[in-house]
């Protein structure tokens, strides 16, 4: 299944998530439950068709915010298919999903590269773990480009300090409003601030809340 054209793109829009699954209905199901919460996702029926797809785009490319990628594939196994990803050097965070997670099938994942492993009959979790994931890999990408463009800069040891402290904060941050839908209150509560205290830090960091919420849905950020 070829994802449409202009998916390579690395100017701003919604996450982009790939989905490798051999089964149909549930890659359908799938596919349908992650674009409900404003995902563009496209998938694959085998590992090989990705690593083809990818190996004709730029490398230099962003294509996908992450990767979820059953581990019972056939042709190629799951944990394959991961370790292939990571020898490509593509920024992607893979989650691995699967309908039985046991501990050589974790381990195995886990050592090829997945950063989680979750179970297929997990539904909402796996939903949870693909949009919280690509939503701090595209945070990270930004980064890289922050700190490209700071190293370039002449500033002092104290500002180098400064800026490493600003980042690891705004992806706390980022993280925790990922994980609420672009609540105020709850990512307030998760990181253990209060919600006034969260809402300066956002404003200082250029974070808006609006850019996690469910689609339809409006936030609890302050108006301003």
């Amino acid at each position: 299944m070829a994802p449409a054209d202009g998916l390579g793109s690395t100017a701003p829009g919604p996450l982009r998530v790939a989905v490798v699954d051999d089964d149909p209905s549930f890659l359908r199901s799938l596919t349908r439950s992650l674009a409900r919460d404003g995902i563009l996702v496209h998938g694959f029926d085998d590992g090989p068709a990705l690593l083809a797809y990818l190996a004709e785009q730029d490398p230099e490319a962003a294509h996908f915010d992450a990767i979820l990628v059953d581990l019972n594939l056939p042709s190629m196994r799951g944990d394959e298919v991961i370790a292939a990803l990571g020898a490509r050097g593509i920024p992607v965070v893979a989650a691995t999903i699967s309908a039985w997670v046991d501990g050589d099938g974790e381990a195995r994942s886990r050592q090829a590269g997945a950063l989680h492993v979750v179970g297929k009959t997990q539904a909402q979790m796996l939903i949870d773990t693909a949009r919280v994931t690509a939503a701090v890999t595209r945070e990270r990408r930004a980064a890289a480009q922050r700190r490209t463009r700071h190293a370039r800069a002449r500033v002092s040891l104290t500002e180098v300090r400064d800026f490493a402290a600003s980042e690891a904060e705004r992806e706390r941050i980022v993280w925790a409003l990922a994980q609420c839908w672009g609540s105020v209150n709850d990512a307030a509560r998760m990181l253990s601030h209060d919600r006034s205290n969260l809402y300066r830090r956002m404003s200082r960091l250029g974070l808006r809340a609006a850019a996690f919420a469910r689609p339809g849905r409006d936030s609890d950020e302050p108006a301003h």
